[in-house]
């Protein structure tokens, strides 16, 4: 048994994070020999090949395993629910690391992380908790990203329940490891399962997590915000060694970049520690530059 399997999800639209993200794993010596995993929602026969070519292993999503009942309201809502059945899609792994496509890895010592706290507690995930992310300083529902979850919570959960959870750090779903045997993936299901029977939409898994969380009935082990860095929240900053780090003193360095609502390619400015700034991508790897 190969201990941990990092996976993602790709169609074909998705394939050029996918790409970029397997490569910014393989890219550092802790992930050179680690087993990858793409589900396939959707990839063309000749990026089929392509990830096989490097060693990944493609899995058909199983529509069966993931609530088949359930209606789509979307067609990436089925990739999104999927996750919660990782191990039933790559068997034979002690480990199941999950990274979204839109993500990438600066810094490869989170992938061992990612596997000593899913080993030693079952389940790890990050919060998306700093003190850089202003939204989290707002009071009442007044940012576009507490009234996103809020709405999303109360189509599942109800009024009163998602006026509860909307008060507590989202648990963002983007990454995550949970070991093979580990109950929080049952417990994560059986929630999912039960939400209120709308339509299954990209909310669905990571708002059953976090009521899974708020009410007990699966517990995780908390890692830095550092290990999943929301660019919609703040953009990091750029330090002196062009590494992208947080943009708070003491500036540590961000091991995971997740452009969330950016694109690939998009150009953003981007504070240097030193001073100034730059115009660059946030994705990997094309940190196009060009002084402001």
């Amino acid at each position: 048994m190969r201990e941990t399997i990092i996976i993602t999800a790709a169609d074909s639209a998705y394939f050029p994070l996918c790409r970029s993200l397997l490569a910014s794993i393989r890219g550092h010596a802790e992930g050179a020999s680690v087993d990858l995993g793409v589900l396939d929602v959707g990839l063309t026969p000749e990026q089929r090949r392509w990830l096989e070519g490097i060693g990944a292993r493609v899995a058909a999503l199983d529509r069966g395993v993931v609530l088949p009942d359930r209606p789509l309201a979307g067609p990436g809502s089925l990739a999104m629910a999927a996750r919660v059945f990782l191990p039933r899609h790559f068997p034979g792994h002690a480990v199941y690391a999950w990274i979204d496509a839109d993500a990438w890895v600066q810094d490869g010592a989170v992938l061992g992380l990612l596997t000593g706290a899913a080993l030693r507690h079952g389940f790890c995930l990050v919060p998306e908790l700093h003190r850089a992310y202003d939204y989290l300083f707002t009071p009442g529902l007044g940012h576009p990203a507490r009234e996103m979850h809020h709405l999303a919570y109360t189509g599942y959960f109800g009024a009163a329940t998602a006026d509860q959870l909307s008060t507590l750090p989202i648990a963002n779903s983007g990454v995550f490891a949970g070991a093979a045997d580990a109950p929080q993936w049952g417990a994560w299901a059986d929630v999912m399962a039960t939400c209120a029977l709308r339509p299954m939409d990209q909310f669905l898994e990571q708002a059953a997590l976090n009521f899974a969380l708020a009410v007990g009935a699966m517990t995780a082990w908390r890692l830095p915000p550092t290990c999943n860095w929301i660019c919609a929240h703040a953009l990091p900053m750029l330090d002196g060694r062009g590494r992208l780090v947080e943009p708070i003193e003491p500036h540590g360095v961000i091991e995971i970049i997740h452009l969330t609502t950016l694109k690939d390619r998009d150009v953003v400015p981007v504070a240097r520690v030193e001073g100034g700034s730059v115009r660059m991508s946030l994705g990997w790897p094309g940190r196009h530059q060009s002084a402001s």
